[in-house]
Formats: structure tokens, C-alpha cells, sequence
């Protein structure tokens, strides 16, 4: 199932003012559940490289989250009215 198609779904119930502001949240969310909970298993390599791919995924997280609130907002048809 597409990542997108999760956010469309959520949309309404995840907070936040703008489709931007609850794309970002909705990243943060990815990140927490893919690279913080079921990221444990790195610490093999060690804790400098867990931490940096923390970081790093939480920018492209982050980065993912804006491009996809922005996109939904441009491509989803508006209401006259």
C-alpha cells in the first residue's frame, strides 16, 4: 500500500492547520516508527552510527513530509462554494 495513500486516508485526523504543516507531522510519524522503534536493531554497528541515522532520516523524513502535504494540497480538487 502507498505511503500517499495512508496520508489521504488520515488526512482529517491528523492535526495541523495546513496540508504542508500535517504532511510534515505525518513524516515525523514515519520516522518514529521506522528509524526510532524498529531502528533498535542498528545499535549492532554502534551508537554514533544509530544516532546518524537517526538524523538523517529525520531530515528526509521531514523533507518527504513538506513535498507530500504540498503535493496533496495542489492536486487535490477544490470545492466551489
Amino acid at each position: 500500500m502507498s505511503v500517499g495513500l495512508i496520508y489521504g486516508w488520515a488526512y482529517e485526523k491528523i492535526p495541523g492547520r495546513t496540508a504542508i504543516i500535517k504532511g510534515i507531522i505525518f513524516g515525523i510519524i514515519l520516522w518514529l516508527i521506522f528509524s526510532v522503534i524498529l531502528g533498535f536493531g542498528n545499535l549492532g554497528y554502534g551508537v554514533t552510527y544509530y544516532l546518524y541515522s537517526l538524523v538523517e532520516g529525520l531530515i528526509t523524513s521531514l523533507i518527504f513530509g513538506l513535498l507530500l502535504g504540498y503535493f496533496y494540497n495542489r492536486f487535490t480538487p477544490k470545492t466551489i462554494g
